[in-house]
């Protein structure tokens, strides 16, 4: 199918992109790396009269090091992130999930801020990144914020963002402790996503295909407790109880039953990566 027709547009600043939005109503929307989009647009399952191209602003596609955190530019790629060596050295979950995203096309160009804001609920980096503690940096014509990964996803396909807002950097704090992740995969997509972090405490997240990150609190108590000596079935046990209220979609893919189990497996496999990072000591 071919789209129909609308106005490219590219803006030179943050306040130029964020103010055509606002003024062009809903007809309008961001473009970045466009994998996703331009499908919909194509298939018209979506529908705009205006694409604001961010890729002429200046520093959106950064990776550095800033005041102890990982700062990583909403317009850097799949494989910007995958192949580079600051977040290969300070967070190399991060690059590793990077790394097996899709295929090598949707990772050449698909960017970790067009992946974000899409919010397609079976997306694995939103699991990690609450994990990680991670903040999202939103930008508009008039102000900025800041909003905790683990706010910012509130549904298959929506979240925090204000329709002229721009997702600007991912902000992952730095400091000792560790990540995992790991995906339960169907062809190119996660059926279940699981990503375990320890700081002072274990956080324990998951993905499911049906709505945003979940926290898995009682698991976590369990890992706080008997971390290192936790049987595979008290872990299960508690991911059990942790998602039984949960809506898990029944769909082609997977039965509810069988991504019930996935989910507490990406769990086991994302524990035993955890403590393999650990015993190593490459953090």
């Amino acid at each position: 199918m071919r789209p129909d027709p609308f106005t490219y547009h590219q803006p030179q600043s943050l306040a130029e992109a964020s103010s055509l939005v606002a003024e062009l109503g809903d007809g309008a929307t961001f473009y970045a790396g466009g994998t996703e989009l331009l499908l919909l647009i194509k298939m018209q399952l979506a529908k705009y009269d205006h694409l604001v191209n961010l890729k002429k602003i200046d520093g959106l596609r950064k990776i550095a090091v800033e005041h102890d955190r990982l700062v990583v530019g909403a317009l850097a790629t799949h494989n910007d992130i995958a192949l580079n060596p600051t977040v290969s050295k300070h967070c190399p979950s991060l690059s590793r999930l990077c790394g097996e995203i899709a295929n090598i096309r949707v990772r050449v160009a698909g960017t970790i801020g067009g992946n974000l804001c899409f919010a397609e609920p079976r997306a694995d980096p939103p699991v990690l990144l609450a994990a990680l503690d991670a903040e999202m940096r939103l930008v508009s014509a008039h102000a900025s914020r800041v909003v905790p990964a683990s706010e910012f996803f509130l549904g298959p396909f929506e979240t925090a963002r204000e329709p002229d807002e721009i997702l600007t950097t991912i902000e992952i704090p730095l400091g000792t402790g560790t990540a995992s992740v790991e995906r339960m995969k169907q062809g190119n997509y996660s059926l279940a996503t699981a990503a375990i972090s320890r700081r002072e405490r274990h956080q324990t997240w998951i993905g499911f295909g049906g709505g945003p990150p979940k926290r898995l609190g009682g698991t976590g108590a369990l890992l706080d407790r008997d971390y290192g000596r936790t049987s595979e079935e008290a872990l299960f046990a508690a991911v059990a109880e942790d998602i039984v209220d949960l809506e898990i979609p029944s769909d082609i893919e997977a039965g509810e039953s069988y991504r019930r189990h996935l989910i507490a497996v990406a769990v086991k496999r994302a524990l035993a990566s955890l403590h393999e990072t650990e015993a190593t000591g490459v953090h």
